[in-house]
């Protein structure tokens, strides 16, 4: 775990830690710095779509946390959730993943 620790680190440094941060703050609608004004609302932004590839959907743990995630996502008008079952294929996964990012 330390190797991989490390190596992560190192691939994070290589890829621009603080542009990674950036990115990532923006993508949850934060702005660039934590004492930065706020951008604006999600809801009057773009909509915002969220793609979810289940490896399985046959454990209830995770039909839980699919209901969760789609009770939580009909709160905010402005998100699509679409949801998708791999049937154990990663193969089917990202083909999915895919899919739903070129709609």
């Amino acid at each position: 775990m330390d190797r991989v620790a490390a190596a992560w680190e190192r691939i994070t440094d290589d890829l621009r830690r603080h542009q990674q941060r950036t990115i990532y703050r923006a993508s949850m609608g934060l702005p660039p710095t934590p004492w930065a004004p706020r951008p604006q609302p999600l809801a009057e932004a773009a909509r915002v779509r969220l793609g979810l590839s289940q490896a399985t959907t046959t454990e209830p743990w995770r039909l839980l946390l699919n209901k969760a995630l789609r009770v939580e996502a009909d709160k905010h008008p402005h998100v699509q959730l679409l949801v998708r079952d791999g049937m154990d294929q990663v193969e089917r996964q990202v083909a999915e993943l895919s899919y739903t990012s070129s709609l």
